[in-house]
């Protein structure tokens, strides 16, 4: 699934790969506006979508660009099965890295940073497997259990 939320971001959001530039997020003014009045939010079509990459991942800007990329990522016909919510929550979680990568345009943290970003979140993804698939015969498992 992550795979899938990853190519349709891109289409969203108007970028060509994953090294193309990441969008401006919306003023400040428009995005307390939305939340005011709940008007003028993000748009859903192909090359207008725009994520609050200043303020928090869940703000209710971006849980509602969440519920527009999953209506259009649905629609597409590629991936009809997946639960709606599901969908939201893998989008809002590569909110994550569309903030490390606009971060990284505006000279904010560099390539070294992102990579080592990438590198800690691959190990606690695998202290994670570990922990919740304990494999008996898995000397690294039974190790894990020992040391912690």
């Amino acid at each position: 699934m992550q795979r899938g939320v990853r190519k349709h971001s891109l289409v969203l959001l108007g970028r060509e790969n994953n090294k193309s530039p990441v969008p401006l997020p919306p003023d400040p003014v428009t995005i307390r506006e939305f939340n005011e009045t709940g008007k003028g939010g993000p748009k859903g079509r192909p090359g207008e979508l725009r994520l609050d990459l200043e303020g928090p991942v869940r703000s209710s800007w971006n849980q509602c660009a969440a519920r527009r990329f999953r209506r259009h990522f649905r629609r597409s016909g590629l991936y009809p099965e997946w639960p709606k919510s599901d969908i939201e929550t893998a989008f809002l979680r590569h909110t994550e890295t569309i903030r490390s990568h606009y971060q990284k345009d505006k000279g904010e943290i560099t390539t070294f940073d992102l990579a080592e970003r990438s590198d800690r979140a691959a190990k606690r993804n695998r202290l994670n497997t570990v922990r919740n698939n304990p494999n008996p015969y898995c000397i690294t498992s039974l190790l894990f259990f020992v040391v912690d």
